[in-house]
């Protein structure tokens, strides 16, 4: 059985959504995850001026991880099946 934590992961990714990462030390990151492994993740950032600029972070450096969800009103957010995020019209 997948961990929560690899569900979650997986559904920022498959979904393209952006997300903000806060890190231990109080550092936020505005990024789009591109993959996740057992003891990093490899984001794209969002707001760096460089184009599509990619980090290296890891895990043991990460506090919490909240995504930036549709602002569509239209769509309602409902966890079905074990996902954490599955978007369905109202």
């Amino acid at each position: 059985m997948p961990k929560t934590e690899d569900q979650f992961y997986l559904d920022l990714i498959n979904n393209d959504y952006e997300c903000s990462v806060f890190l231990v030390n109080g550092v936020r990151l505005q990024v789009k995850l591109i993959t996740a492994d057992e003891y990093c993740l490899l984001v794209a950032s969002s707001c760096d001026p460089r184009p599509a600029a990619t980090s290296l972070i890891m895990k043991h450096a990460i506090s919490s991880v909240v995504p930036s969800l549709p602002r569509d009103p239209g769509i309602c957010l409902e966890g079905q099946k074990g996902d954490l995020l599955t978007r369905r019209p109202r």
